[in-house]
């Protein structure tokens, strides 16, 4: 049993070894302690000092790198798109000022981005599920080419979207088909609009960049409950047929006009441009480019989008799954926007019939040249 004794003579050590370390502080480690520390000190700031210097260099490279960029950009991207119509196609909210950079960079090639589509929360949303398939069933009677309506929702609306902006009347190739233009009012109905579209002339566009900018999600805690564990199956399984649905905007619209790119701002794992690239079905149909923001990414963006519609596949930037850091120039023909002639079908007139072969005969001439045939063999 601890008595009174153990605790006065535990209490007197305390006392006793807090004297002599200040007495040794004070008087003979005083010298070295101090110095010790003020040695640390000043290597710290130096380290931090130089790590500051090598980020303001880098820094300094980075800008004039981008500017240098800038600079020979007109060279690089002159006529590169020469009177292609462009339409982008967000995923996400982008940033104004990102988009318009981005335009320029279009322009500068010799494009013009006519239309912009935005997808709403409802393209993804689970709790429109039963609305989006309502919807696709009776969005599926004007696609052309057709699609079965047992290949799901998420690709027959990819399609109607991208048939909306890119199917050209082919009597006149400057004006939407009439089935394009139905289904765009499909899509944006104020009841429930899936897309918000900006169409400066109406008019179709050539090619497709799908732009995903999404919030970088945060990172998941190690040490999460068994609780949580459905929770975080939940979210994995909604954030992949997100991916899906997205995915099948971007195949879309390749498979619907001249050609399509898939950009995105950065590279984060769980994102679209990591779900393409590592699909080999998708990886193998789309490109895709990463880092648009900057003017690397923004030229490999523009002529990505040429290599596309020369039907040439390719990853560009320098995260993983890249397979080139800049896409190659190519030369493309110039756009054809000749009308294809549609002849009409002539109105078969009341009393006419076709022949066997096609032909239309009157049944009156039929009578008359039966009669004259029986006067020439009374004749004969």
């Amino acid at each position: 049993m601890i008595d009174f004794r153990y605790h006065l003579v535990s209490l007197i050590s305390v006392f006793l070894a807090l004297a002599v370390g200040i007495a040794l502080g004070a008087g003979p480690l005083k010298e070295t302690i101090g110095d010790t520390l003020t040695g640390q000190v000043s290597q710290l700031r130096e380290e931090k000092d130089a790590l500051r210097a090598e980020l303001d260099a880098a820094q300094a490279d980075v800008a004039n790198n981008e500017r240098y960029l800038d600079e020979v950009a007109g060279s690089l991207l002159g006529g590169a798109l020469e009177d292609r119509r462009i339409a982008f196609v967000l995923l996400d909210d982008v940033p104004d000022g990102e988009l318009a950079d981005l335009e320029a960079s279009f322009v500068e090639a010799g494009a013009s981005v006519p239309t912009r589509v935005s997808l709403t929360e409802r393209w993804t949303a689970e709790e429109d599920q039963v609305f989006r398939s309502a919807l696709a069933a009776r969005l599926v009677e004007y696609l052309e080419p057709a699609v079965d309506l047992s290949a799901g929702s998420e690709e027959i609306l990819a399609a109607a979207l991208a048939q909306s902006i890119a199917a050209k009347d082919p009597a006149n190739p400057t004006a939407r088909s009439a089935n394009a233009e139905i289904l765009g009012e499909l899509l944006t109905a104020e009841d429930g609009a899936l897309v918000e579209a900006e169409l400066t002339d109406g008019g179709p566009v050539d090619a497709v960049v799908v732009i995903s900018r999404p919030d970088v999600p945060a990172p998941v805690d190690p040490d999460a409950t068994a609780a949580s564990t459905p929770d975080l199956e939940a979210e994995a399984r909604a954030l992949e047929a997100r991916l899906r649905a997205q995915a099948a905007v971007a195949l879309a619209a390749q498979q619907r006009s001249e050609g399509a790119i898939l950009v995105a701002d950065e590279y984060v794992d769980g994102d679209l441009v990591t779900f393409v690239r590592e699909s080999d079905q998708l990886s193998e149909r789309l490109s895709t480019v990463t880092r648009y923001t900057t003017m690397s990414g923004r030229l490999s963006t523009v002529l990505g989008l040429g290599s596309r519609i020369a039907l040439r596949v390719g990853h560009y930037g320098f995260d993983p799954g890249a397979d080139a850091a800049a896409a190659p120039r190519v030369t493309l023909p110039p756009v054809d926007r000749t009308p294809v002639f549609v002849p009409e079908v002539p109105e078969v007139p009341e009393g006419e019939e076709e022949s066997d072969d096609g032909e239309e005969t009157d049944p009156d001439a039929d009578a008359d040249q039966a009669s004259g045939d029986e006067q020439s063999d009374e004749g004969e």
